[in-house]
């Protein structure tokens, strides 16, 4: 999603589970300074959700490609949890791409908690909600 304009660019990161219209309230309060764009990271919203490609670095990757296929000039990155992390690793790799970052809750893990969670079965979990209607998951609950 994106409101548009000539105005500088401000990409929002949402965090697990949730989807770039979480942004909604707060990309209505900025679109009248700032072209807000609110992309789905993979696996979420209505982005495809391929059976590889979790890895921060992966989703670091897609908001390159985004910043680059959409040619922003240096863009404000803000980025909530996991939307954080992936933040952190596209201001790591590319200092100059990006105008600012900001970032809420970020989900800094070593390493070695990032390969548990991997291998633990999160991903199976988190891509079965996905195919899960609200209700479904509120059933669940």
């Amino acid at each position: 999603m994106r409101t548009g304009g000539s105005k500088p660019p401000l990409i929002m990161l949402h965090g697990l589970a949730a989807n770039g219209a979480c942004w909604n309230v707060l990309a209505h309060a900025l679109e009248e300074e700032y072209d807000v764009i609110m992309p789905d990271a993979r696996g979420h919203g209505r982005s495809s959700v391929p059976e590889h490609g979790y890895r921060y670095e992966d989703l670091a990757n897609d908001v390159v490609g985004l910043i680059e296929a959409l040619r922003l000039p240096s863009p404000i990155l803000i980025g909530h949890s996991m939307g954080g992390m992936t933040a952190a690793v596209v201001a790591g790799r590319k200092p100059n791409l990006l105008r600012c970052l900001i970032m809420a809750d970020p989900t800094f893990l070593s390493p070695e908690v990032q390969r548990e969670v991997r291998d633990s079965d999160v991903a199976d979990q988190h891509r079965r909600y996905l195919k899960m209607s609200l209700d479904e998951v509120l059933a669940e609950s």
